[in-house]
């Protein structure tokens, strides 16, 4: 038996250790699957060879179920337990079963397991003041960029500029200004359709630069000056 304790850190700084199994348990899974999907096709292909074309049909409609049905089938009963899994006791455990095994704490909510943690004096993890990269870079860079190419649009996002609007309130500034990618890129002066010209075809430099109003590039050659070709 190899068994594998991988950890993965969540978005919001949350390390998580996940209990997976290792390669051995899952092959023998994976035999045992593998031979009730076979033994379903021979049965079936008994019977379905009397039907000659018809049941060829038939067959390679049952084959393909199986190849692709069988784990959705299991996936929606047991929770993705095939009977393989069932077997060898492998199952798929949930965000709270890894966050319980985790951190050592009664299986409950995230929040009940977190207030758990913090009366242990273990909690909590993630940010600890308001200065942080989960505000001061998603909102100008995340919400900011989806906010202007909304208005550009003329398909407003709301709820984008609602989240734009309160954390500006929050921090006492307007965040749209602390992204100072936007400017460069003159979004403003395109319309939607040089926008989506823009995005299926791309640009050279210049031929950006022309199409957001910019100046071209001069080159500084010691020997020579000219401008830069278009491209």
């Amino acid at each position: 038996m190899i068994d594998t304790l991988r950890h993965v850190e969540t978005p919001e700084g949350i390390r998580i250790g996940l209990h997976a199994a290792g390669a051995l348990p899952r092959a023998r899974a994976w035999a045992v699957d593998a031979l009730i999907r076979f033994a379903i096709l021979m049965t079936a292909s008994t019977v379905l060879g009397l039907l000659k074309a018809t049941g060829l049909g038939l067959y390679l409609l049952l084959l393909f179920s199986l190849l692709w049905g069988y784990p959705v089938l299991f996936e929606v009963l047991w929770r993705g337990q095939t009977p393989g899994k069932k077997t060898f006791g492998l199952r798929v455990k949930t965000v709270f079963e890894h966050f319980s095994l985790s951190f050592h704490v009664p299986l409950a909510s995230v929040s009940e397991m977190n207030q758990e943690m913090h009366r242990q004096g273990r909690g909590g993890f993630g940010p600890k003041t308001a200065e942080s990269r989960y505000v001061l870079e998603d909102v100008p860079f995340g919400l900011v960029p989806t906010v202007v190419l909304g208005r550009l649009a003329e398909r407003p996002a709301t709820l984008h500029e609602a989240g734009l609007a309160l954390f500006s309130a929050a921090y006492g500034r307007d965040l749209s200004k602390d992204n100072d990618l936007l400017p460069e890129l003159g979004l403003e002066r395109l319309s939607a359709a040089e926008l989506q010209r823009l995005a299926r075809t791309g640009c050279g430099a210049d031929s950006c630069r022309l199409a957001l109003g910019k100046p071209k590039a001069i080159s500084h050659h010691p020997r020579r000056k000219t401008e830069c070709n278009e491209t």
